[in-house]
Parts: structure tokens; C-alpha cells; sequence
């Protein structure tokens, strides 16, 4: 089985969980991807927390330890505030044309 190496193309799995339509799991691997391919900033942890929080009590654990990892650096960086984030990283960005 081939494993997707294309942080863009992740990306596009975000952007299609348009109205968190996706199934959990789905959005879980494609981000589980992205940490193993090194994409581990404060704002996509942050997402990522707060994405698993929407799903109920089995994602609260790991969510907890995430946000208690983000916290600090998230609100030096002035993203900690979630009006300023959407349910996933808008960095996400096919290149325009």
C-alpha cells in the first residue's frame, strides 16, 4: 500500500472535511501523516486538539495532552484564541495559478 508523502495533498483531505463531514478516523490518519512527515507546528497541533474535542469523549484524552503541550507557545504566538483558527490549518494552500 503507498503512503501519501505530499503535504498538499493532505492538505486537500482537510479542506474537503467541509461541515466536519469526514469520518474521524480519516481526518486522524491524514494528520498522524502529516506529524510523521515532520508538519508539527503549534497551530496545526493546536487544530488538531480542538478538531478531536468536537468528537467526543474517546479524543478528550489526547486532545487534553496536546492543548496542554500547545498552550504556551500558542498564546505567545497569539493563535491560542480560537476565533483566529478554523477546524484545520488554512496553510494548506494548493499553490495558485
Amino acid at each position: 500500500m503507498k503512503t501519501e508523502d505530499s503535504v498538499l495533498r493532505l492538505g486537500d483531505v482537510l479542506r474537503c472535511d467541509v461541515g466536519l463531514s469526514l469520518p474521524v478516523v480519516v481526518i486522524k490518519a491524514t494528520y498522524d501523516r502529516l506529524f510523521e512527515l515532520g508538519v508539527a507546528d503549534v497551530r496545526t497541533r493546536l487544530c488538531y486538539a480542538r478538531y478531536l474535542l468536537l468528537h467526543g469523549p474517546e479524543w478528550d484524552r489526547e486532545a487534553g495532552d496536546i492543548l496542554r503541550q500547545v498552550e504556551e507557545p500558542a498564546r505567545l504566538a497569539g493563535i491560542w484564541d480560537p476565533a483566529f483558527l478554523g477546524h484545520h490549518p488554512v496553510f494548506y494552500q494548493s499553490p495558485q495559478m
